[in-house]
């Protein structure tokens, strides 16, 4: 399976897209909405968003955990620097 990103506009019960897909016409699939601007690329909200529907209730509690240590080491930027 490709996983392939789309924009595209709401109107009403129809997202038109600013492109075709390249998928075959009357190929169904699932959609992932995230509004613009909502998830900045790479955040831990946006890890956890697209995780979300593959992870069990334990796995993410774990992540969220492992994220939450990380930031009190403080920025990586930091650490980089000083290496």
């Amino acid at each position: 399976m490709t996983v392939q990103t789309y924009r595209g506009v709401v109107h009403g019960n129809t997202i038109e897209l600013t492109q075709p897909p390249e998928l075959p016409e009357g190929t169904e699939v699932e959609m992932l909405i995230v509004p613009k601007g909502g998830l900045r690329p790479g955040s831990p909200a946006a890890v956890l968003f697209l995780l979300a529907n593959t992870l069990t209730p334990e796995e993410a509690a774990a992540l969220r955990e492992a994220v939450a240590e990380m930031r009190k080491l403080g920025d990586y930027h930091d650490y980089a620097a000083q290496a």
